[in-house]
């Protein structure tokens, strides 16, 4: 989807993206999560740098944030990027 994404933008453009972020440092953190039927999958920092090279897309800023919080306490981390087309 990314790949393809970024085909469409013209150099220059800006994309923001956003990922749910792995961080194996992180007690219980694990890369497949589920929520309800939905499964979703996390990706480590170096992960992302790597899918938005693949894309053509450099990183201009980048935030980590809690998500969401689940019921039972969990809080899932994402990281926010803003990108532009190389």
């Amino acid at each position: 989807f990314l790949n393809q994404s970024a085909l469409l933008m013209k150099t220059g453009a800006s994309a923001f993206i956003s990922f749910q972020l792995h961080d194996p440092a992180r007690e219980n953190d694990t890369k497949i999560t589920k929520s309800g039927a939905v499964t979703h999958f996390a990706y480590t920092h170096e992960e992302i740098t790597g899918f938005l090279k693949k894309a053509n897309l450099g990183e201009v800023s980048s935030l980590d944030a809690i998500g969401y919080s689940s019921k039972s306490g969990f809080e899932c981390p994402y990281v926010f990027y803003r990108c532009i087309k190389i």
